[in-house]
Protein backbone atom coordinates (compact mmCIF):
# COMPACT_ATOMS: atom_id res chain seq x y z
CA UNK A 1 0.00 0.00 0.00
CA UNK A 2 1.37 3.56 -0.62
CA UNK A 3 1.61 6.43 1.35
CA UNK A 4 -0.87 7.80 0.32
CA UNK A 5 -3.09 4.93 0.16
CA UNK A 6 -2.71 4.82 3.84
CA UNK A 7 -3.49 7.95 4.31
CA UNK A 8 -6.95 7.62 3.41
CA UNK A 9 -7.26 4.06 3.90
CA UNK A 10 -6.18 3.92 7.67
CA UNK A 11 -5.47 6.63 9.35
CA UNK A 12 -8.57 7.85 11.63
CA UNK A 13 -9.44 10.90 11.02
CA UNK A 14 -9.27 11.13 6.80
CA UNK A 15 -10.86 7.43 7.20
CA UNK A 16 -13.81 8.76 9.16
CA UNK A 17 -14.37 11.72 6.42
CA UNK A 18 -14.56 9.25 3.79
CA UNK A 19 -16.59 7.06 5.76
CA UNK A 20 -19.10 10.15 6.29
CA UNK A 21 -19.37 11.13 2.74
CA UNK A 22 -20.71 7.53 2.06
CA UNK A 23 -23.42 8.14 4.82
CA UNK A 24 -24.49 11.10 3.66
CA UNK A 25 -25.04 9.68 -0.30
CA UNK A 26 -26.68 6.79 1.11
CA UNK A 27 -29.12 8.80 3.23
CA UNK A 28 -30.06 10.18 -0.64
CA UNK A 29 -28.32 13.60 0.55
CA UNK A 30 -25.85 15.80 -1.80
CA UNK A 31 -22.36 15.61 0.45
CA UNK A 32 -20.77 18.94 0.40
CA UNK A 33 -17.65 18.55 1.16
CA UNK A 34 -15.60 21.31 2.78
CA UNK A 35 -11.50 20.77 2.13
CA UNK A 36 -8.38 23.13 2.56
CA UNK A 37 -6.87 24.63 -1.34
CA UNK A 38 -4.05 22.35 0.02
CA UNK A 39 -5.85 18.82 0.68
CA UNK A 40 -3.10 16.16 0.71
CA UNK A 41 -3.54 13.30 -1.98
CA UNK A 42 -6.64 15.03 -3.33
CA UNK A 43 -7.18 12.43 -6.62
CA UNK A 44 -6.53 9.29 -4.06
CA UNK A 45 -9.34 10.69 -1.44
CA UNK A 46 -11.43 10.87 -4.89
CA UNK A 47 -10.04 7.24 -5.83
CA UNK A 48 -11.08 5.56 -2.43
CA UNK A 49 -14.59 7.27 -2.19
CA UNK A 50 -15.33 5.93 -5.61
CA UNK A 51 -14.00 2.11 -4.65
CA UNK A 52 -15.74 1.74 -1.12
CA UNK A 53 -18.77 3.29 -2.99
CA UNK A 54 -18.86 0.50 -5.62
CA UNK A 55 -17.98 -2.41 -2.51
CA UNK A 56 -21.39 -1.43 -1.34
CA UNK A 57 -23.70 -0.18 -3.69
CA UNK A 58 -25.27 -2.84 -5.60
CA UNK A 59 -26.82 -1.07 -8.18
CA UNK A 60 -25.16 0.11 -11.53
CA UNK A 61 -24.05 3.60 -10.22
CA UNK A 62 -20.94 5.77 -11.53
CA UNK A 63 -19.38 8.97 -10.20
CA UNK A 64 -18.07 11.21 -12.68
CA UNK A 65 -15.86 13.79 -12.05
CA UNK A 66 -16.42 17.54 -13.53
CA UNK A 67 -14.35 20.33 -13.38
CA UNK A 68 -15.81 23.93 -12.03
CA UNK A 69 -13.43 26.19 -14.28
CA UNK A 70 -12.63 24.02 -17.32
CA UNK A 71 -16.34 21.96 -17.65
CA UNK A 72 -18.75 24.55 -16.32
CA UNK A 73 -17.47 27.63 -16.42
CA UNK A 74 -20.22 30.37 -16.60
CA UNK A 75 -23.10 27.94 -17.19
CA UNK A 76 -26.04 27.77 -14.69
CA UNK A 77 -26.21 24.02 -13.26
CA UNK A 78 -29.80 23.50 -15.19
CA UNK A 79 -28.40 24.13 -18.55
CA UNK A 80 -25.12 22.41 -17.74
CA UNK A 81 -26.60 18.88 -16.90
CA UNK A 82 -28.99 19.06 -19.90
CA UNK A 83 -26.07 20.07 -22.19
CA UNK A 84 -23.61 17.32 -21.14
CA UNK A 85 -26.04 14.51 -19.82
CA UNK A 86 -28.95 14.77 -22.31
CA UNK A 87 -26.63 15.64 -25.58
CA UNK A 88 -28.51 12.63 -27.95
CA UNK A 89 -31.97 13.67 -26.91
CA UNK A 90 -32.54 16.87 -28.40
CA UNK A 91 -36.04 16.72 -26.95
CA UNK A 92 -35.06 16.47 -23.36
CA UNK A 93 -31.90 18.81 -23.51
CA UNK A 94 -33.55 21.66 -25.21
CA UNK A 95 -37.51 21.12 -24.05
CA UNK A 96 -37.72 22.62 -20.09
CA UNK A 97 -39.99 25.25 -20.04
CA UNK A 98 -40.29 26.23 -16.33
CA UNK A 99 -43.58 26.46 -15.03
CA UNK A 100 -45.15 26.47 -11.86
CA UNK A 101 -45.66 22.68 -11.10
CA UNK A 102 -42.69 22.20 -12.90
CA UNK A 103 -38.81 22.94 -11.93
CA UNK A 104 -35.16 22.64 -13.72
CA UNK A 105 -34.32 19.84 -10.74
CA UNK A 106 -37.90 18.40 -11.31
CA UNK A 107 -37.45 17.85 -14.90
CA UNK A 108 -34.22 16.48 -15.08
CA UNK A 109 -35.36 13.96 -12.64
CA UNK A 110 -38.37 13.36 -14.46
CA UNK A 111 -36.60 12.24 -17.63
CA UNK A 112 -34.08 10.59 -15.91
CA UNK A 113 -31.11 12.83 -17.15
CA UNK A 114 -29.10 11.61 -14.26
CA UNK A 115 -29.96 8.16 -13.49
CA UNK A 116 -27.68 6.07 -11.67
CA UNK A 117 -24.57 8.75 -11.78
CA UNK A 118 -23.14 10.48 -8.87
CA UNK A 119 -21.97 13.95 -10.54
CA UNK A 120 -19.01 15.12 -8.15
CA UNK A 121 -18.20 18.85 -8.95
CA UNK A 122 -14.62 19.58 -8.11
CA UNK A 123 -12.62 22.82 -7.65
CA UNK A 124 -15.53 25.30 -6.50
CA UNK A 125 -14.86 27.90 -4.63
CA UNK A 126 -16.91 29.00 -1.65
CA UNK A 127 -18.37 32.19 -3.79
CA UNK A 128 -18.32 29.95 -6.80
CA UNK A 129 -20.51 27.29 -5.12
CA UNK A 130 -23.55 29.01 -4.29
CA UNK A 131 -24.97 28.49 -7.19
CA UNK A 132 -24.54 24.91 -7.32
CA UNK A 133 -25.87 24.74 -3.14
CA UNK A 134 -29.25 26.57 -4.66
CA UNK A 135 -29.27 24.43 -7.19
CA UNK A 136 -28.72 20.92 -4.95
CA UNK A 137 -30.79 21.90 -2.80
CA UNK A 138 -33.72 21.62 -4.57
CA UNK A 139 -33.16 18.58 -6.03
CA UNK A 140 -34.56 16.00 -3.94
CA UNK A 141 -33.18 12.70 -4.01
CA UNK A 142 -35.73 9.62 -3.26
CA UNK A 143 -33.51 6.88 -3.61
CA UNK A 144 -29.50 7.04 -5.16
CA UNK A 145 -29.92 5.93 -8.87
CA UNK A 146 -32.16 8.87 -9.18
CA UNK A 147 -28.84 10.84 -9.58
CA UNK A 148 -26.64 12.59 -7.14
CA UNK A 149 -24.04 15.22 -6.31
CA UNK A 150 -20.58 15.87 -4.08
CA UNK A 151 -19.70 19.66 -4.14
CA UNK A 152 -15.85 19.60 -3.51
CA UNK A 153 -15.56 22.97 -1.89
CA UNK A 154 -12.29 25.14 -1.22
CA UNK A 155 -13.14 27.24 1.69
CA UNK A 156 -16.58 27.24 3.94
CA UNK A 157 -19.77 28.12 2.90
CA UNK A 158 -22.14 30.30 4.29
CA UNK A 159 -25.12 28.97 4.05
CA UNK A 160 -25.79 26.34 7.11
CA UNK A 161 -29.75 25.84 7.08
CA UNK A 162 -29.61 23.21 4.35
CA UNK A 163 -31.57 20.08 4.26
CA UNK A 164 -31.24 18.56 1.23
CA UNK A 165 -27.66 18.56 1.54
CA UNK A 166 -25.05 18.15 4.57
CA UNK A 167 -21.62 19.34 4.86
CA UNK A 168 -18.81 18.14 5.53
CA UNK A 169 -15.91 19.65 6.87
CA UNK A 170 -12.59 18.22 6.26
CA UNK A 171 -11.03 20.03 9.50
CA UNK A 172 -13.78 18.56 12.07
CA UNK A 173 -12.22 14.79 10.70
CA UNK A 174 -8.39 15.21 10.32
CA UNK A 175 -6.49 17.10 12.94
CA UNK A 176 -2.70 17.03 13.05
CA UNK A 177 -2.86 14.16 15.51
CA UNK A 178 -4.06 12.12 12.16
CA UNK A 179 -0.62 13.42 10.56
CA UNK A 180 1.08 12.73 13.89
CA UNK A 181 0.39 9.04 13.61
CA UNK A 182 0.62 8.72 9.83
CA UNK A 183 4.68 9.86 10.04
CA UNK A 184 4.96 7.57 12.79
CA UNK A 185 3.77 4.92 10.65
CA UNK A 186 5.74 6.23 7.65
CA UNK A 187 8.71 6.34 9.86
CA UNK A 188 8.47 2.76 11.29
CA UNK A 189 9.34 1.61 7.99
CA UNK A 190 12.50 2.97 7.62
CA UNK A 191 15.67 2.16 9.08
CA UNK A 192 17.94 5.12 8.78
CA UNK A 193 16.95 6.56 12.50
CA UNK A 194 16.78 5.60 15.60
CA UNK A 195 13.06 5.29 17.65
CA UNK A 196 14.17 8.42 19.21
CA UNK A 197 14.35 10.33 16.24
CA UNK A 198 11.58 9.12 14.60
CA UNK A 199 9.34 10.18 17.41
CA UNK A 200 11.02 13.56 17.66
CA UNK A 201 10.45 13.54 13.52
CA UNK A 202 7.05 12.53 13.59
CA UNK A 203 6.08 15.48 15.98
CA UNK A 204 8.22 17.97 14.33
CA UNK A 205 6.88 17.06 10.87
CA UNK A 206 3.22 17.18 12.51
CA UNK A 207 3.91 20.72 13.54
CA UNK A 208 5.70 22.42 10.88
CA UNK A 209 2.81 20.83 8.09
CA UNK A 210 -0.04 20.85 10.30
CA UNK A 211 -2.76 19.02 8.38
CA UNK A 212 -0.99 18.46 5.22
CA UNK A 213 0.03 14.62 5.49
CA UNK A 214 1.72 15.06 1.82
CA UNK A 215 4.07 17.71 2.26
CA UNK A 216 4.93 16.44 5.49
CA UNK A 217 5.85 12.74 3.77
CA UNK A 218 7.87 14.65 1.67
CA UNK A 219 9.71 16.29 4.32
CA UNK A 220 10.53 12.89 6.22
CA UNK A 221 11.89 11.68 2.86
CA UNK A 222 14.66 14.35 2.56
CA UNK A 223 15.80 13.26 5.83
CA UNK A 224 19.14 14.23 7.43
CA UNK A 225 17.29 15.73 10.21
CA UNK A 226 20.36 15.15 12.37
CA UNK A 227 22.73 17.40 10.37
CA UNK A 228 20.54 19.54 8.43
CA UNK A 229 18.46 22.11 10.03
CA UNK A 230 13.94 21.96 9.84
CA UNK A 231 14.50 25.38 8.11
CA UNK A 232 16.50 24.19 5.42
CA UNK A 233 14.62 20.91 4.60
CA UNK A 234 10.74 22.48 3.84
CA UNK A 235 12.60 25.43 1.97
CA UNK A 236 13.69 22.90 -0.43
CA UNK A 237 10.13 21.82 -0.45
CA UNK A 238 8.75 25.64 -0.82
CA UNK A 239 11.34 25.81 -4.09
CA UNK A 240 10.38 22.81 -5.56
CA UNK A 241 8.30 22.63 -8.98
CA UNK A 242 6.44 19.58 -7.75
CA UNK A 243 4.79 22.10 -5.09
CA UNK A 244 5.06 24.96 -6.87
CA UNK A 245 1.07 25.43 -6.34
CA UNK A 246 1.26 23.97 -2.74
CA UNK A 247 0.52 26.95 -0.53
CA UNK A 248 -2.43 28.76 -1.15
CA UNK A 249 -3.37 29.38 2.79
CA UNK A 250 -1.21 32.11 4.05
CA UNK A 251 -0.95 30.03 7.51
CA UNK A 252 0.31 26.81 5.10
CA UNK A 253 3.38 25.75 6.02
CA UNK A 254 4.67 26.40 2.17
CA UNK A 255 3.28 29.82 2.25
CA UNK A 256 4.97 30.76 5.43
CA UNK A 257 8.40 29.85 3.99
CA UNK A 258 7.76 31.72 0.89
CA UNK A 259 6.99 35.03 3.10
CA UNK A 260 10.16 34.22 4.83
CA UNK A 261 7.96 34.34 8.60
CA UNK A 262 11.22 32.83 9.91
CA UNK A 263 9.29 33.25 13.39
CA UNK A 264 5.84 31.25 12.61
CA UNK A 265 8.42 28.28 11.76
CA UNK A 266 10.99 28.49 14.63
CA UNK A 267 7.73 28.66 16.76
CA UNK A 268 6.11 25.07 14.98
CA UNK A 269 10.23 23.58 15.54
CA UNK A 270 9.64 24.86 18.94
CA UNK A 271 6.55 23.15 19.78
CA UNK A 272 7.51 19.72 18.54
CA UNK A 273 11.00 20.34 20.82
CA UNK A 274 8.93 21.15 23.63
CA UNK A 275 6.83 18.00 23.38
CA UNK A 276 9.54 15.68 22.56
CA UNK A 277 12.54 16.75 24.98
CA UNK A 278 10.65 18.60 27.83
CA UNK A 279 10.23 15.39 29.49
CA UNK A 280 13.09 14.28 28.50
CA UNK A 281 14.57 16.63 30.35
CA UNK A 282 12.62 16.45 33.16
CA UNK A 283 13.40 12.75 33.56
CA UNK A 284 16.97 13.02 33.25
CA UNK A 285 16.42 16.22 36.29
CA UNK A 286 14.35 13.63 38.64
CA UNK A 287 16.95 10.80 37.90
CA UNK A 288 20.29 12.85 38.85
CA UNK A 289 18.40 14.27 41.87
CA UNK A 290 17.63 10.12 42.90
CA UNK A 291 21.38 9.32 42.36
CA UNK A 292 22.55 12.42 44.45
CA UNK A 293 19.56 12.76 46.81
CA UNK A 294 22.18 13.05 49.97
CA UNK A 295 24.27 15.60 48.69
CA UNK A 296 21.40 17.63 47.22
CA UNK A 297 19.68 17.01 50.90
CA UNK A 298 22.75 18.41 52.92
CA UNK A 299 23.27 21.20 50.80
CA UNK A 300 19.94 22.55 50.95
CA UNK A 301 20.26 21.91 54.72
CA UNK A 302 23.21 24.06 54.43
CA UNK A 303 23.33 26.91 52.27
CA UNK A 304 19.48 28.18 52.52
CA UNK A 305 18.68 27.41 48.96
CA UNK A 306 15.84 29.63 47.42
CA UNK A 307 13.45 29.21 44.37
CA UNK A 308 11.56 32.62 43.68
CA UNK A 309 12.20 33.90 47.14
CA UNK A 310 11.19 30.74 49.14
CA UNK A 311 13.30 28.51 50.23
CA UNK A 312 13.66 25.02 49.28
CA UNK A 313 14.03 21.63 51.47
CA UNK A 314 12.64 18.70 48.83
CA UNK A 315 15.58 17.85 46.63
CA UNK A 316 12.84 16.79 44.23
CA UNK A 317 11.90 20.48 43.87
CA UNK A 318 15.61 21.54 43.38
CA UNK A 319 15.06 22.91 39.33
CA UNK A 320 18.17 22.52 36.84
CA UNK A 321 19.21 26.03 37.21
CA UNK A 322 19.31 25.90 40.65
CA UNK A 323 21.71 22.58 40.41
CA UNK A 324 23.77 24.40 37.90
CA UNK A 325 24.41 27.17 39.90
CA UNK A 326 25.47 24.68 43.62
CA UNK A 327 27.86 22.98 41.59
CA UNK A 328 29.61 25.93 39.92
CA UNK A 329 29.93 28.39 43.03
CA UNK A 330 31.70 27.46 46.06
CA UNK A 331 31.26 27.94 49.95
CA UNK A 332 34.90 28.64 50.02
CA UNK A 333 37.57 28.46 48.10
CA UNK A 334 38.12 24.42 48.68
CA UNK A 335 34.46 23.70 48.78
CA UNK A 336 31.67 23.75 46.53
CA UNK A 337 27.63 24.35 47.40
CA UNK A 338 27.03 21.08 45.94
CA UNK A 339 29.95 19.11 44.74
CA UNK A 340 29.12 15.86 42.51
CA UNK A 341 32.24 14.23 42.19
CA UNK A 342 31.25 12.34 38.66
CA UNK A 343 32.30 14.66 35.90
CA UNK A 344 30.16 13.10 33.21
CA UNK A 345 27.22 14.26 35.64
CA UNK A 346 27.82 17.63 35.95
CA UNK A 347 28.35 18.04 32.32
CA UNK A 348 25.27 16.04 32.01
CA UNK A 349 23.47 18.98 34.38
CA UNK A 350 24.88 21.64 32.41
CA UNK A 351 23.76 20.45 29.19
CA UNK A 352 20.39 19.83 30.45
CA UNK A 353 20.27 23.49 31.90
CA UNK A 354 20.98 25.16 28.71
CA UNK A 355 18.36 23.31 26.81
CA UNK A 356 16.04 23.92 29.18
CA UNK A 357 16.91 27.56 29.21
CA UNK A 358 16.59 27.47 25.92
CA UNK A 359 13.09 25.66 25.22
CA UNK A 360 11.80 28.31 28.50
CA UNK A 361 12.70 31.33 26.04
CA UNK A 362 11.15 29.69 23.53
CA UNK A 363 14.56 29.04 21.56
CA UNK A 364 15.06 26.02 19.72
CA UNK A 365 17.70 23.57 20.04
CA UNK A 366 20.39 22.43 17.75
CA UNK A 367 20.60 19.40 15.47
CA UNK A 368 23.44 18.57 17.75
CA UNK A 369 21.86 18.90 21.10
CA UNK A 370 18.84 17.00 20.10
CA UNK A 371 21.29 14.10 19.23
CA UNK A 372 22.56 14.09 22.88
CA UNK A 373 18.54 14.53 24.05
CA UNK A 374 17.61 11.78 22.32
CA UNK A 375 20.92 9.55 23.39
CA UNK A 376 19.82 10.53 27.27
CA UNK A 377 16.06 9.56 26.13
CA UNK A 378 17.28 5.39 25.77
Amino acid sequence: MTADEFWWHNITGPNKFISKVLDVLNQNKVALLEVPSDLSWRHTMRGEIEARFRDVESADIVIESVDAKDDIGNEDPGTFLLQKYAAFDEEIRDGFRETKNNNIQQYIKKNNVLKNRIIWIKGLSANDAQTWITFCEKYKINDITDGSFILEIQGKVKKTDLSNIQIIPYKEYVTQYDVQLFNLQYLNDLNNYSNGWKTYISELCAQLCDTDAEISKSLIDLGNFDKTTPEELIERIADSDEFSRRGADSEHILAIVRHKNNKKIQNRIWRAQMQVFFPIIEFNRVNLIEKWFDEIQNSLMNENVKQYGVQIYDPYEVELGTLYYLTIHKIDADKFKLYIPDQADRNKINFLHTCRNQLAHMKCCSPEQIENLITLQS
